[in-house]
This record gives structure tokens, C-alpha cells and sequence, in this order.
């Protein structure tokens, strides 16, 4: 039997929802016996792969050891469940395998090895209404209860609404799938017990069953099992069977005659609606404490051997299921569901999962090729939710959003009767399944594109916010020092003011004194101070340098009295901050001054190092030109004195020649020793250069004066002495060898002490200048006048040793031989 001959004899029904179809049930051939509890499997595979797309996390390792209804995977997400063990064994894997999902992809799953105890752990302790409603609902998000009707939404979530109405359906509108009747047969008492455990949860005053009229056996133990619980908020409704009947808006407009707008939930109505096998798991998870491991599966179809349903573990492999009904036919196709609204399953090594709840075997379909849409209609007066499926399906083409959302593409429940009653063959649902995959991912793009511009946002925000805040802080931290500063300014600042005034009175008192002296009361008299004693000696300071001095001292009195105001209104920890600070301040300036005292001994004592060696410079150069002039007169008087005893013609000329030279010798000497004294005197004090020019200038032109003394008083003993040898040279020409002789000893004696002298005037002129650089500029008259004086008195001594000799040459020569 092809599934589109049965499907085309269906005809839309003009009473209760709109549209929706009569479909023949085909679910007889499933219940005929009772439900088989699956054995034990070798191997079971556990998807974590997650209703939203997302995956679940693993507790568990390979290898470990794991009992019945153990926690092996947590879930990541508000839409994800908990998963448990469905038997005891060892973890042997984690790893990608076959799933039961439309995409047909791998997905990671948890591989269990049972051990074939089927050892279960131990059960959580029984809650009931005593237990207040959000243990309730923790106890059920552990055990990872799930709408089990297909859509696989978390129990627990649903449960958090509160509701007046709790509406369990039982329909099972789809054809072929009788796994919640064969349930309901069985576990009636459970699943109304579930119920009201649920309604007490949501503080619902009314439970309503729905339930088609085609399963009298399971509509017959829902009536006891209601008369049996004693509740009159619980209520039975049959409803005639007509698919989609098992939709929860459908089945709330059959039920409670309420139709809900296109946009609003049951929830916004105060219904929450939930599968009766949900209910069950509800009743086994919060009174037995067992988690949801296990479930119950319609396997049937044209295409198996032996129609049944089974209570079967999660992660059961397909195969095991379908050779358990006796195998597979050939030339049939395996579909998750039911005819409208089933996925077709590829791989039958794939575990079943929570919302597994049908292996349908059908015949393979013919192939037939879809036509372009007539717009004959039909599939608009056949939908369940009235919407228009032609137009949808033309705007699906070309994923035009805008469109697509005006005509309400996600209220399309993908219930399958426009695809079926199409007579162009087009597959309209899979059109729409694709459309809505595209726009959700599309939306997930841009929702996660908000949150990262929100993340980016806030952290701008936040990062403004902290700089502002720090802002502030620094703010108020000067303000409050501000405060501080200013707080104790009036006592700060007369202390500041006192402490100015004293230091200028002490300032001036020491200057009045070191100018004026002790006034003495009993004599009526002031004794002048002593000028090394005041200070007012060369070294004493200026008027102005005083004024300095005074107003450096008021400075730091007014800064130690700040300093001290500041520390008084400081707290105990600013106050060892500021210290701490002053004690590294005073090392660093003590560390400065010991750098600058080396670096200031260092300086002096290479100038007394310079001076010492200027010094024995000026004395060596002092005795080369003594040692040259003495040379230069012993020649002359030998020249002279050869000269007079072989010829007397030319001698005054000769003796003249050769004074001249001596003379311009020891001239040349003079300045020599002069310009170099000078430059030592300069180099040892430089800041003084200007006070030392004129007393240089002064010692300089008296030498020049007695060197032209020196000069002339030899010119005349020269003369001289020609005068009174030309006289006598007739008569003592064989005797002049020994006034030669004595007149060199003579010469000799001058020369030393002319050369004592020089030394002497050097040595003293070196100590005023000396002096006078360390001392300052009014202190130079002194050292000035004494440099004078010695220079006159050495060339005094010149003169009266010149003319003594000239005296004693003259008696030599006039004395007979």
C-alpha cells in the first residue's frame, strides 16, 4: 500500500480546529500484545549532541566504572538535560557516532560496555507535595526528565511557570506510533499520579486529559486511575480523532474550546500542556527516584516482521531493536516517527534518545517528480494553523525574511498535510525546515554579533566608569590635602610670619654689631669689633650679600613652620610618609654636599699642586738667568781684560758692547721671570683677575726700573774702571790679573745676593698673591704695598752694591802695583 493513497483519502474536516486531516490510524498492528521490557545490550551509545544544537558535558573518563541511573554528562546550556547511565559497565569510549538527527551527521557520544549486572545505584530519597515546588523541580532537572511527545523540551523549565490549567495530552494523533496508548494501558495510575504532582508544582486548580477516541483500552485504566486518585480538579476529554489533534494548540482548542492568537503561547493563556509519558517519567523520577533511562518505543510498520512495542534502555542500538521485532523487510525505508512528521534514519547503528519514540518500517515511496504549483489551494484549507503554504513556499525559494515572517513561517508546526494533499508532489515542509534552519542560524549570527557589540559596550562603559572613578579619587585626595593645608594656614602663617621677623631681627643685629661694635654703658663708649673676628676682615661679606644671607635664613624658617604646620594636621601614616621622605631628601642633599667637598678638595688640592710646581718653575728659571748673567759679566771682564793688555785701542767700545748684552740678557730674564709669576698668579685665583692686574702691573715696571738702575750703575763702573785702567796701563800692565780676580769675587758676591733678593721678592709676592685669592677684592692695598716696598728695597740694594764695587774698582786701580 502506497502511503499517498491512504493519505489522498483523507478529506480536511469542517468542525473544531481548522483544517487537518482524517488519516486511517494503523495502530493496531502494534498493540496486540503487551509491552516487552528489551533485554540487556552488550553495548549502548549515548549522544550528547543537544536539542538547541549545542552539546552536553561529559562527567565521566574512558575506563571509568559506572552504575544504573549514574550521572555521566551535565548539561551547558538552559535547554540542555542531564544524561544517565542505563546500565551498569565501563566507559569505553568517547568518541563521534551515528545519531539519530536529520542532518545525518556524527555526533560525539559516551560508549558504554555493559558488564551484564545491570548494578543500579542507589535511588534518590521519595519527595512529594510536602516538598516544597523548587525541590520538586531540582529533583526533576537531575534526573533529566524531557517532553518525551518529540519536542524534547526540559521538563523543569516548563514546570517554573505557574498555570491554572494543566493539560496532559494522550492523543497520539500520528498514525502507526501507539507507544503512550500501550503506556496508558499500563502505568495509568502512575502517569495520573505524575499529574497531580506536576499540578501541585504549578499550582494548577484543574487537570484535563486528552485523549483521542480510537484507544478505548487506554481511555477504560485512565477512568479507573482517575476515580481510584479521588480528585475532582482532574478531568477526562475524548476527542474525535483527527490529526493534528495531538498539537497542543490543536488539542487545547478541542479540549478547552479556546483558541489561542497567532502570537501568544499556552503559557500566556495560564495552560502548560505535557505528554502523558512525561508524566510518567514525572511520577518514577520524584516517587521512586530513579532518572529517566529507559522509555517506551513503537516499532511497526509494513516493513518489519513483528509490530510491537518495548520498554527499551536509552542508547539502545537501532539494529538490536529492529532484529528484536524479527528484522527488516526488503525494500522498506526506517523513519524516526511517524508518516507526517518523521525523519528518515540512514544509519541503524545510532542509540535512541529521549524523544525517540517510533521505528516506522515503510514500503519505499515511488518517485515522483514535483510540478510547479497550480495554486489550486488546497494545502491552505487543509493547515492546521491557517496559514498559506503556496506562499511561504514561493518566498522559501528565495529566503526572502521579510516575507517569510509576515506570513508566520515559524508558527508552521511542520505537521506534513500540505505536503500530502499537494497533487504537484512539491515537498513544502522540507522547503520550510530548511528556511527556518537558514533564518535561525542567521539569528544566532546576529544575536551572538549583539552580545559581542553589548560585551564590547559594556567593557567601554566600564573602563569610562573606572577612569572617572579614578578621577575622582585623585580629586578627592587633593582636595583633601588642599583642605588640610589650608586648615592650620592661619597658625601656619603667623607662625611663618614670626619666624621671619625673628630671623631678620637676628640678621640685623649681627650685621649692627659687626659694623658698630659693643656700646659699653659704664664708659659710655663702643669698642670697634676685631675685623678677623666679625668677619669685616678681606674675607667679610657685602651689605647685600648679608641681605642674601638673611633672607635665605627667614626662607627656610618659613618652610621648616610650613612643614611643621602640614605634619600637625597629617594623619599617623602621612606623617612617617613625610618623614621618611624628609630622611631621603637629607641623605641625598648629605650625599651631594660629601661629593661636592671631594670634588672641592680635589680642586684645591691640584691648584696648590700647580702653584708648588709654578713655583719651583719661577725658582729654576730665576737661577738659569742669575747663572747666564754671571757667565755673560765673568766673559766681559775676561774680553775686557785680554783686550786691555794686548791692545788699549779699542776697549771702551768692547766693554760697552758687552755691558749692553748682559744687560738686554738679564732684562730679558727679568720680564721672563715677571710674565711667568704672573700666570701662576693668575691660574691660583681666577675669580680675583681683575684686582690682580694693577699690582702685577706695579711689580712689573719696578722691576723694569731696576734692571735700568742695575744697567746704569754697570755702564758707570765700566767707564770707570776703563778711565783707571786706560791711566795706569803703562805702568801695571803685567798686574792686572789680580783686581781681575778680585773684582770677579766681587761680581760674584753681587750676583748671589741679587739672586737672594729676587727669591726673597718672589717668595713674598707669591704669599700676598696667594692671599689675595682667597680673600676678597677689598683686601688687596696691603699685599699691593708690600710687593712695593720690597721691589724698592731690592733695587735700592742693587744700586749701593753697584756703587760699592765701582768705589773699590777705583782704588784698585789707583793703588801702585
Amino acid at each position: 500500500m502506497k502511503i499517498l493513497d491512504w493519505l489522498l483519502g483523507g478529506r480536511p474536516e469542517q468542525h473544531g480546529f481548522h483544517g487537518g486531516l482524517h488519516l486511517p490510524a494503523h495502530k493496531a498492528m502494534s498493540t496486540q500484545q503487551p509491552a516487552q521490557i528489551h533485554p540487556l545490550e552488550p553495548r549502548y551509545i549515548l549522544s550528547l549532541r543537544q536539542r538547541d544544537g549545542n552539546w552536553l558535558e561529559p562527567l565521566c573518563h574512558i575506563g571509568d566504572a559506572v552504575l544504573k541511573g549514574q550521572a555521566i554528562a551535565q548539561a551547558s546550556t538552559p535547554a540542555g538535560l542531564m544524561l544517565h547511565a542505563p546500565t551498569s559497565g565501563i566507559i569505553a569510549d568517547i568518541a563521534p557516532q551515528p545519531d539519530i538527527h536529520r542532518s545525518g551527521e556524527a555526533a560525539l557520544s559516551i560508549i558504554i560496555e555493559a558488564d551484564g549486572k545491570d548494578q543500579a545505584a542507589a535511588p534518590l530519597p521519595p519527595l512529594d507535595e510536602n516538598t516544597p515546588p523548587h525541590l520538586l523541580r531540582e529533583r526533576i532537572a537531575f534526573c533529566g526528565i524531557a517532553g518525551l511527545g518529540g519536542a524534547g523540551f526540559p521538563t523543569a523549565r516548563k514546570l517554573a511557570n505557574q498555570a491554572n490549567i494543566l493539560l496532559i495530552n494522550a492523543a497520539e494523533c500520528e498514525p502507526y506510533i501507539s507507544c503512550d496508548d500501550m503506556q496508558i494501558r499500563e502505568h495509568a495510575a502512575a502517569i495520573v499520579r505524575g499529574a497531580q504532582l506536576s499540578a501541585y508544582i504549578v499550582h494548577a486548580q484543574e487537570i484535563v486529559f486528552g485523549i483521542e477516541d480510537d484507544k478505548p483500552q487506554a481511555i477504560a485504566a485512565l477512568k479507573q486511575a482517575i476515580e481510584n486518585s479521588d480528585d475532582t480538579r482532574i478531568k477526562l476529554s475524548v476527542v474525535p480523532v483527527r490529526y493534528p489533534s495531538g498539537n497542543s494548540r490543536q488539542l487545547i482548542e478541542l479540549t478547552l474550546k479556546r483558541r489561542l492568537p497567532a502570537d501568544a503561547h499556552a503559557a500566556d493563556a495560564g495552560i502548560i500542556c505535557h505528554n502523558s509519558a512525561t508524566m510518567k517519567a514525572v511520577h518514577d523520577a520524584l516517587l521512586l527516584g530513579i532518572p529517566l533511562i529507559e522509555r517506551y518505543l513503537s516499532i511497526t510498520g509494513e516493513g518489519i516482521m513483528q509490530p510491537q512495542n518495548r520498554i527499551v534502555r536509552l542508547g539502545t542500538p537501532i539494529a538490536a531493536l529492529i532484529a528484536a521485532a524479527g528484522g527488516q523487510k526488503a525494500g522498506t525505508r526506517l523513519l524516526i516517527g511517524g508518516p507526517m512528521m518523521g525523519e528518515p534514519q540512514h544509519s541503524q547503528a545510532a542509540g535512541i534518545g529521549k524523544t525517540t519514540n517510533c521505528l516506522l518500517l515503510l514500503p519505499m515511496p515511488s518517485e515522483q517528480a514535483a510540478t510547479d504549483c497550480i495554486r489550486c489551494a488546497r494545502c491552505s484549507d487543509a493547515c492546521p494553523i491557517s496559514l498559506m503554504p503556496q506562499q511561504l513556499y514561493w518566498y522559501s525559494r528565495n529566503l526572502e525574511e521579510k516575507k517569510l515572517n509576515q506570513y508566520r513561517l515559524f508558527d508552521c508546526i511542520e505537521c506534513g498535510i500540505c505536503a500530502s494533499v499537494c497533487p504537484a508532489h512539491i515537498p513544502l515542509v522540507q522547503y520550510y525546515r530548511d528556511s527556518k534552519s537558514a533564518l535561525r542560524s542567521a539569528a544566532r549570527d546576529k544575536a551572538a554579533a549583539e552580545r559581542a557589540k553589548a560585551r564590547h559596550e559594556a567593557r567601554e562603559a566600564r573602563l569610562e566608569r573606572e577612569a572617572a572613578e579614578r578621577q575622582a579619587k585623585m580629586q578627592a585626595k587633593r582636595e583633601a590635602l588642599q583642605q588640610r593645608s589650608q586648615g592650620g594656614d592661619k597658625q601656619a602663617n603667623q607662625a611663618i610670619a614670626e619666624a621671619a621677623q625673628a630671623a631678620k631681627r637676628e640678621a640685623h643685629a649681627a650685621n649692627a654689631q659687626r659694623h658698630l661694635g659693643n656700646f659699653d654703658p659704664t664708659t659710655g663708649t663702643r669698642s670697634m669689633p676685631n675685623p678677623a673676628q666679625t668677619g669685616l676682615a678681606p674675607q667679610a661679606l657685602s651689605p647685600e650679600d648679608s641681605g642674601k644671607q638673611s633672607a635665605i635664613e627667614a626662607a627656610k624658617a618659613r618652610a621648616a613652620a610650613k612643614r611643621a604646620a602640614r605634619q600637625q594636621q597629617l594623619s599617623p601614616e602621612e606623617q612617617a610618609a613625610a618623614e621618611k621622605q624628609t630622611k631621603i631628601a637629607a641623605a641625598l642633599a648629605k650625599a651631594e654636599a660629601r661629593r661636592a667637598q671631594r670634588q672641592a678638595e680635589n680642586s684645591e688640592n691640584s691648584i696648590k699642586n700647580n702653584k708648588e710646581e709654578k713655583h719651583i718653575a719661577n725658582k729654576q728659571a730665576a737661577i738659569e738667568a742669575a747663572k747666564a748673567r754671571a757667565a755673560a759679566k765673568r766673559a766681559a771682564r775676561q774680553e775686557a781684560a785680554a783686550e786691555n793688555t794686548a791692545a788699549h785701542s779699542e776697549p771702551n767700545v768692547v766693554a760697552e758692547r758687552e755691558a749692553k748684552l748682559a744687560a738686554a740678557r738679564a732684562k730679558a730674564e727679568a720680564r721672563k721671570a715677571v710674565r711667568q709669576h704672573e700666570a701662576s698668579s693668575n691660574s691660583g685665583a681666577d675669580e680675583n683677575t681683575a684686582a690682580h692686574s694693577e699690582p702685577n702691573a706695579i711689580v712689573e715696571r719696578e722691576a723694569k726700573l731696576a734692571a735700568a738702575r742695575a744697567k746704569a750703575e754697570a755702564r758707570k763702573a765700566a767707564r770707570q774702571h776703563e778711565a783707571s785702567s786706560n791711566s795706569g796701563a803703562d805702568e801695571n800692565t803685567t798686574t792686572h790679573s789680580e783686581p781681575n780676580a778680585i773684582e770677579e769675587r766681587e761680581a760674584k758676591l753681587a750676583a748671589a745676593r741679587a739672586k737672594a733678593e729676587t727669591r726673597k721678592a718672589a717668595r713674598q709676592h707669591e704669599a700676598s698673591t696667594d692671599n689675595n685669592a682667597d680673600e676678597s677684592t677689598a683686601a688687596h692695598s696691603e699685599p699691593d704695598a708690600t710687593a712695593e716696598r720690597e721691589a724698592k728695597l731690592a733695587a735700592a740694594r742693587a744700586k749701593a752694591e753697584a756703587r760699592k764695587q765701582a768705589r773699590q774698582a777705583q782704588r784698585n786701580s789707583g793703588e801702585p802695583s
